[in-house]
């Protein structure tokens, strides 16, 4: 599993969208999991976000005020494109 962290700074008072993407080959096959965000930060706070990814193609963003330990009040999830398979790979004889 890849982990990364990055901090960046994002305009407090706009609503901030934020696009995830991960994908997965494996011997049965390939698929792509996205996810879409947004909300809109408040001055002062820090926010942690992560892409969660589960084994078989499922995928989800969890967005933290990291100054309150609570969800934005106005976090919006868009996951109409997510868990996309791309194809399935098969062995030959």
């Amino acid at each position: 599993m890849m982990r990364s962290s990055v901090t960046k700074p994002i305009p407090a008072g706009a609503p901030v969208n934020i696009y995830a993407s991960v994908q997965r080959i494996t011997s049965f096959g390939g698929g792509v999991c996205q996810n879409n965000v947004s909300f809109t930060p408040i001055a002062g706070h820090n926010y942690s976000v992560l892409q969660r990814s589960a084994v078989w193609q499922s995928c989800s963003i969890d967005v933290v005020d990291t100054s309150t330990n609570l969800v934005p009040l106005d976090l919006k999830q868009d996951n109409s494109v997510e868990c996309v398979e791309t194809e399935k790979l098969q062995a030959s004889k």
